[in-house]
């Protein structure tokens, strides 16, 4: 049978979530823990019909988890154009210059793609997807075909606890965040973390030569505007715009890019790895083209 990760959560977007048993207001069961499947004597080959509709729901989760993991990769912290200039505050670990959302990021993917061991055999050969939110529902499709094929235990353990992992990365309570530049004095805005519902919240500057105060949304908008000529990179994008109040998602600009023009160019910026300063190259993107797209996608599905 399935077990449990150890991470509570209360949402109820997600569906690769145990029950507590409780009745929610609107008849639903209240959401527990991730679902960890780990499949091991239930059949001869491949895994039980239970788990299998287990990792139906945990693959149904994948897409949107991999969309807030680019949210919290992105945050508010890579909003400086130099580095991260404090942006542990957010996202990284005491101690440590591992960025928990990358890592998760990483290692859901892996479980995924694989690394070509039969210790994590992934899925990628079974199908021509090029991104982990694709794979994740080409496998949901065929799944009922593929439930007994021999690495499916390792496959499905393997999803699963990458997919809890993200889940706790996600939900990871912060008491300081770094919410980037100040838009009017420029420096650093580091404060607790403001939730979209505390509408009584404002982003402040601390300084009191400064004063600068706005509302989470208004915040957003106006560092979104700021950096439309500035380049980032794709999950960066998401970030921004998805904070500032506009849909997208990292496989429509990457489809974008394939098919329809959206420019980009080779960036060299410079990151921390190790205690030491390095440039590292990467592809980017000129916010503002990524944001005229959106609204070239608005007027033709308003037209």
């Amino acid at each position: 049978m399935s077990e449990v990760a150890q991470t509570i959560k209360t949402s109820s977007r997600w569906r690769g979530l145990t029950t507590t048993g409780e009745a929610l207001p609107d008849g639903t069961l209240k959401p527990d823990k991730p679902i960890i499947i780990t499949c091991t004597g239930h059949t001869e080959t491949g895994i039980c019909a239970e788990c299998a509709a287990d990792l139906t729901r945990v693959l149904t989760d994948i897409p949107g988890l991999l969309d807030d993991l680019d949210i919290a990769i992105s945050g508010e912290a890579k909003f400086v154009e130099h580095g991260f200039r404090g942006g542990a505050l957010a996202l990284g670990e005491v101690g440590s210059n591992t960025n928990p959302a990358v890592a998760a990021q990483q290692r859901l993917t892996l479980a995924l793609f694989g690394d070509g061991t039969n210790a994590h055999p992934g899925c990628a050969d079974w199908f021509d997807a090029h991104s982990p939110a694709r794979l994740a529902e080409h496998l949901n499709l065929y799944l009922h075909r593929l439930i007994l094929e021999s690495r499916m235990p390792v496959l499905a353990h393997d999803i699963s606890s990458a997919a809890a992992r993200a889940h706790h990365v996600i939900d990871i309570p912060k008491d300081l965040v770094y919410y980037g530049p100040c838009p009017d004095c420029g420096r650093d805005i580091v404060q607790e973390r403001i939730h979209k519902d505390d509408d009584d919240t404002l982003v402040k500057c601390r300084y009191l030569t400064c004063g600068y105060g706005q509302t989470l949304d208004l915040y957003h908008k106006r560092v979104l505007e700021a950096s439309l000529d500035r380049q980032f990179s794709v999950a960066e994008c998401v970030g921004m715009i998805s904070n500032a109040g506009k849909l997208v998602t990292r496989d429509q600009i990457n489809g974008w890019i394939r098919h329809k023009g959206l420019p980009r160019e080779w960036t060299d910026r410079p990151e921390w790895k190790g205690g030491t300063l390095v440039m590292v190259g990467m592809w980017t993107l000129k916010l503002r083209d990524v944001v005229d797209f959106i609204q070239k996608r608005e007027e033709k599905l308003a037209s």
